[in-house]
């Protein structure tokens, strides 16, 4: 019964770490985008780039696993809005 727990643990980390790494990735590709359309100062390619990226990440996509990820990127949000520490 450990093991199984152990394992699920394990598995659902795993999972976890890549729904994160999914959103580190999409979160680049949209500066990307937002500044590549800044540089051919096409702006209204924006919104769809945007609207293309929010559809592929619709709950449809992540099938049972969109309570763990609603959960993920909610403490994602966090972190980015929270105040960065300066280095010296």
């Amino acid at each position: 019964m450990t093991t199984n727990k152990s394992i699920d643990k394990r598995k659902k980390q795993q999972t976890l770490e890549e729904i994160e790494s999914d959103l580190t990735r999409i979160d680049n590709q949209v500066d990307l985008i937002l500044e590549n359309a800044t540089v051919q100062n096409k702006p209204q390619t924006i919104s769809a780039d945007i609207e293309l990226a929010s559809d592929l990440i619709g709950g449809s996509v992540f099938g049972e696993d969109e309570t763990a990820i609603s959960a993920l990127e909610h403490s994602y949000a966090q972190r980015k809005t929270a105040p960065q520490k300066e280095t010296a």
